[in-house]
This record gives structure tokens, sequence and C-alpha cells, in this order.
């Protein structure tokens, strides 16, 4: 499950400068107002519309990958039997063959061509290093490579780069999230790396930086157990009533599932209501918001952080400083005082919403790198439209389709070893059958009376 990590966890993340920055657990328990649950609300419709309007991009990803699959006789055009000029109809491509009484052939070469690419990076092997341009710090790049490395192998990143690599053929859209997450196998807590289905996420679309530093909002759509949902939201068994109550009309049991090993659950997918029975749906959205900050600095201490005062609070603490330094006979210019300015600031804050406003965890971003845990590559990007390398070779692979179901209607209305046998050459006492099986047969010999006054001797055409 591809969620955020426990907030105690993620305060261990946070950067010493955002020290004073707030990061809410939720209390389950309480009651959210009206006003929180209809701001919520309001997040979510933005989400879904910011979704709906990366439908074109599902649309040609689905394509793609149905290419990719095999299936490429699904696109639709005019019937020609049943379109009239008062009314459309629109059949496959494959139906359309079927009705004419030939069979689709095709021939996959932009699978064959995918796995050549993808057997090209197997074939070339690299590792993820740390590099310093402090030549002094060898140790250092040493041990936080070592450091990378046991991450990446702990996620398994070679299968899941390869994923990431065909996913980037098929849609030119690379979504991972890196977050801190628990292994179960492994009984630990460790940096954890999730591929992240395009079909799932969201974000706004008026993006055009090929760097993405212009997304403000981005998250995904997450189908998961509701047992998933209380081991990680629940702080209590109070709070564990008050999530099932949420989803109290979710019966998680496995023979519910009506999915096997195919797509009809992506190809499917709604925006607020799972496809699968027994799962319930949840929402990770990042969003970038702005507010004023006080930032201080300590001289007493050295520290400049965010504080959670008013410049007028800080005058009235330097104020007292200033009257317990003269009460002990300290100079007034000697007393150190703090020096703050406000300043507006932006900054990620995440929440884990359900599709009823309920919040389960909200918060600031933990990592140092203030940012949100999703790592974006929509490539190529132009004037905001990205496409896979599937969809370049598609035009390709149906003229190469279509030549082959040319031939095929050729060969098939083409004359292939038709035998003309005028009907007196037949000897007397042989059917017409039994002449045929003996033309045919190796060694055949038929015997009859030649006639002059016979037509022409049986001809074979071969084409």
């Amino acid at each position: 499950m591809k969620i955020i990590t426990k907030p105690e966890e993620l305060r261990n993340l946070t950067n010493s400068k955002l020290g004073m920055r707030k990061q809410n657990a939720v209390r389950l328990t309480d009651e959210s107002t009206l006003t929180e649950t209809r701001e919520n609300m309001e997040l979510l419709d933005q989400c879904r519309r910011y979704w709906d309007s990366l439908r074109d991009f599902r649309d040609r990803r689905l394509r793609n990958r149905r290419y990719h699959r095999g299936e490429q006789w699904s696109d639709l055009i005019e019937d020609p039997d049943t379109t009239t000029s008062t009314s459309r109809s629109f059949i496959t491509e494959e139906d359309y063959i079927l009705n004419q009484g030939k069979v689709p052939l095709k021939q996959n070469l932009i699978r064959k061509n995918i796995r050549n690419l993808i057997g090209q990076y197997l074939s070339n092997p690299s590792k993820t290093m740390v590099l310093s341009r402090i030549r002094d710090n060898a140790q250092v790049t040493e041990m936080l490579t070592n450091a990378l490395q046991c991450a990446l192998q702990n996620n398994n990143a070679k299968l899941l780069d390869i994923a990431e690599f065909r996913e980037s053929t098929l849609s030119g859209a690379c979504i991972q999230r890196i977050g801190y997450g628990y292994f179960r196998e492994r009984n630990l807590e460790d940096v954890d790396i999730d591929n992240v289905n395009p079909a799932r996420a969201f974000f706004n679309t008026d993006i055009e930086d090929p760097r993405h530093t212009d997304i403000r909002l981005i998250g995904e759509i997450i189908d998961t157990t509701v047992d998933d949902i209380v081991s990680t939201y629940a702080k209590s068994k109070a709070d564990e009533r008050t999530i099932r109550q949420w989803y109290a009309g979710i019966v998680s049991r496995d023979y519910l599932a009506n999915y096997g090993l195919d797509s009809n659950k992506i190809d499917s997918l709604d925006f607020y209501n799972p496809t699968e029975p027994g799962k319930a749906r949840m929402y990770e959205v990042w969003q970038l918001k702005g507010e004023w900050r006080t930032y201080a600095h300590d001289p007493a201490d050295g520290s400049y952080k965010i504080v959670p005062y008013t410049l007028k609070e800080i005058g009235a603490q330097n104020t007292e400083r200033v009257r317990l330094g003269t009460e002990q006979g300290i100079p007034e210019e000697e007393i150190p005082l703090i020096e703050a300015e406000e300043k507006f600031e932006q900054f990620w804050y995440c929440k884990m919403l359900t599709p009823y406003g309920h919040c389960l965890y909200e918060g600031e971003t933990p990592y140092k790198h203030e940012g949100h845990p999703y790592v974006v590559n929509l490539q190529p990007m132009i004037d905001g439209e990205v496409w896979g390398l599937i969809e370049d070779m598609i035009d390709q692979q149906r003229y190469i389709n279509r030549l082959i179901i040319q031939l095929d209607f050729i060969v098939s209305a083409s004359a292939k070893g038709v035998l003309m046998v005028p009907e007196d050459v037949v000897p007397d006492g042989m059917r017409p059958s039994d002449f045929a099986k003996e033309w045919v047969k190796a060694n055949g010999v038929i015997f009859y009376k030649p006639n002059p006054s016979h037509g022409k001797m049986p001809e074979q055409i071969s084409s």
C-alpha cells in the first residue's frame, strides 16, 4: 500500500530549520467539524477535475497498451453495413474483418522492439553511486553509496526501474513515490520506493516546465483494505472503531474479488468508488500552500528557525531580556536580542482523505528537501503534451498489419491449383471425385480412350 508513513516517524526526518512547524496527526476520535469536511470535499473535487482532465492521456495510454499487448484491431471505424445518412454506427476493425469471413492477422513488432530495448538495459548493468565535489569526502561518499545501494536492494529497485521503463514507452509518464515505510518481512523501517500507476495519479495539468517545477498539487488514488488503513492510522481502539465506521459499507473478504490477472480494474477506474469489492478508497493529496511565517535569529543560542510568534510578541521578549539584563548589571548594548522578520513562504502540505471528506492524517512536508515525495518524469513534454514511444510506432505497426490482411485477401481470392476438367474427358465408369483423387495422388494413373471428337484436355491453373 503506497501511503505516507506514520506521523512520529515523519517527525524524525524533519529539518531542524523547520522544527517549529506543526505536524498534525489527526485525532480520529474527535468529530471533524462541518467546515473541515466541506474544505476536504472541495479539495477532492479539485483533484477530481485534475484527474478528469487527464482522460485523453489515459485513453492514449490504454490504446498504446493494447497495441503492445497485441490487440491491434480494436480501433473503432464506421460500420459500412449499418451506417446510413441519418445515423452512424461504429464497429471495431477486428469485428469488421471477421464479418468479411477473414481472420484478423497481425505481427506484433511493437512488443518485440520494446523487449529488445529492455534487454539492452539489462545487458548494461550499473550501480548508483554518490559523488562528492570535495575530494576529502571520500569516506563520507562511500558510506552514502553503501546506504543508497542497500535501500535500492531492499526495494528491488531493478524490477521497479524495468517497470517504469516499460511505462515510459507506453505513456511517457514515470511516477515514483519515495517515502519511509515498514518492511514486514525484515521487520524494519527504511526508505520505501513505489511505482505509481499513471492511471491513478492526478496533478495540475497546466504544467509546461520539463523539470515539473510548476506542479502545485499532486496525489494518487489508493485502493487498499480497511485493515491496512487501521494498522497505519489508528492509535487506539477508539480510532479503529471510528475508521471502521467510516468504511462501514466495505466488507473485506477475498472471495468478493471479481477481477483476475486483467486490466479491467484499471480501465474501469472511478475517482470516488473503488472498482474492487472489499477494497477501501483513500487519497493521498499534496498541495503547495503559502502563508506568512516569522523567521527568528537568536544570538543567545545561534538558532535561526521559524517560530510561532508574531513580531510584536518577539518585541515583548526582547524588552523582557533587556529588563532582566539591566537588573543583573549587563550593559544594554551587550544583551543579545532576537532578530526577526516575516516572510511569505510556500510549503507542501499533505492530507490523507477518505471519499467522504474525513481526514486520516495531515501535516506539512517532513522531508529535508521540503517537497512532496513524488518523483515525476513526463517526457517528451512539448507544449504540455506527453506521449510514449509506442505511440510513434503504431502507424508502422498498422501498415504492416494491413499489408498482411491485404495479402491474405488477395491469396484467398486467387486461383490456387485449380484443375479444369471437361466432363467428356472423365473416363466412363469413373466418378469425378475419383478422377480428382487420382490426379493429385503421387504416381497416380488414369486410363482413358482418346477420342478425336473430345474437347480440351484437363488443365491445371495455379494463379
